[in-house]
């Protein structure tokens, strides 16, 4: 019995599980430190303004997505051992970038429609524009990390996660100091941790992405 616990313990397998398990909870305690903070110290009607556009952020993120996440982490995996999963990886970072513009575009020219006749409140019009930057900033940081779960580098997926949050703190504690907190400040910081995360994970990711050729096969196959 012994014996066999070691070998459990001793697999790739497990050692996997357990950073996944580890960066899993050091993430969603280094996010929750980040609002309980920023709720207590922008107070109940601004915190709500944050809370509403974080909200309508992260669903307009889950639809624009379409996917592209496992697609990745399918193509990326069945040709992890060459590089013929970069063709993959361009696809959907162009498709993600175009994407992101276009929602960034559309919340700023339809800002106060919004506002007023989806949510019903005037006062997160403000708010609009910089989350449309959100959506560019969290489909461009999801990229990296379903690439790394691709790659089965779980080591960078966990490290990225827990980096990005413990940045977006550090971040916190310096404007607390320089300038006054509120919902803006508050949502350019949940912005910036992972476009951050985004642009360091190219110190991993391989350079010539651009450079891969994309045949009509490959788009074909990606969107299938």
């Amino acid at each position: 019995m012994r014996q066999y616990i070691n070998q459990v313990l001793s697999t790739h397998t497990f050692r996997q599980s357990i950073v996944t398990v580890v960066s899993t909870f050091a993430t969603a305690g280094l996010g929750a430190v980040f609002y309980l903070l920023l709720a207590r110290l922008i107070g109940s009607y601004e915190y709500g303004l944050f809370s509403v556009v974080v909200s309508l952020l992260t669903i307009i993120v889950t639809f624009t997505d379409v996917g592209m996440g496992q697609g990745l982490v399918k193509f990326v995996a069945e040709n992890s051992r060459s590089e013929k999963y970069q063709p993959y990886v361009k696809i959907a970072l162009f498709t993600k970038i175009a994407i992101g513009f276009a929602v960034s575009l559309s919340l700023w020219v339809f800002a106060k429609p919004l506002a007023n006749s989806l949510l019903h409140q005037p006062e997160v019009a403000k708010l609009l524009p910089i989350a449309g930057w959100g959506v560019l900033s969290l489909m461009l940081f999801s990229l990296s990390i379903h690439v790394f779960q691709g790659l089965q580098r779980f080591t960078l997926w966990g490290g990225l996660q827990v980096g990005a949050n413990f940045f977006r703190l550090l971040l916190f504690g310096l404007l607390f100091l320089l300038v006054k907190m509120n919902s803006v400040w508050g949502l350019v910081l949940f912005i910036f941790a992972p476009l951050s995360g985004f642009l360091l994970s190219w110190a991993w990711l391989p350079g010539n992405i651009f450079k891969a050729k994309v045949t009509s096969n490959l788009w074909h196959n990606f969107w299938n």
